[in-house]
């Protein structure tokens, strides 16, 4: 292993046992864990990740007819994967918005793992967070990416299809 491999060995045993870490230590673990993501990104047929990401790290790609994005986050001391598909955008009817949000929230029972719904704006989407000390490996990285992904792609189109009939459109707002 060479020496920036051992550093960022060293990185990831400091932020696991809860030290506060340099900021040199941090751009070693978020760039382990950005390649985690890259190599998911692999993984589903995408050679060249970096054609997929934004300049602010942003990952993104499709499954199935989900659109996705991952990417590391920071939050205090924290870093975090995050990982989140867009599912649809929130009816602009009224007496669809309930039953839509009873219906979220009904399934956000039986979300696998850290999977959930949210909202993003006008948006619905299906949303997981996990600390990066937390993921071992890639393998963890792919399984919270492709659950967040696969789920998305499984719900998308018969929420869209009960909910997702708008007579008017929604207000702007601001």
């Amino acid at each position: 292993m060479d020496k920036r491999g051992q550093e960022t060995v060293k990185a990831f045993e400091a932020l696991r046992a809860g030290k506060t870490l340099t900021a040199r230590q941090r751009r070693f673990v978020k760039a382990a864990a950005e390649a985690s993501i890259d190599n998911f990104m692999r993984q589903v047929g995408i050679s060249d990740p970096a054609q997929f990401t934004d300049e602010d790290g942003f990952r993104q790609f499709t499954y199935g007819s989900a659109q996705g994005l991952a990417f590391v986050e920071e939050e205090g001391d924290a870093i975090y994967l995050h990982s989140e598909a867009f599912v649809m955008r929130l009816p602009s009817d009224q007496d669809l918005i309930l039953p839509l949000y009873r219906e979220l929230l009904e399934m956000n029972l039986t979300m696998p793992g850290h999977s959930r719904f949210a909202l993003r704006q006008d948006a619905v989407v299906v949303v997981a967070l996990e600390e990066v000390a937390l993921l071992r490996d890639d393998d963890d990285y792919e399984k919270q990416i492709h659950t967040v992904m696969a789920f998305a792609d499984a719900v998308d189109s018969d929420l869209t299809k009960r909910f997702g009939r708008t007579t008017r459109k929604r207000p702007r707002k601001g």
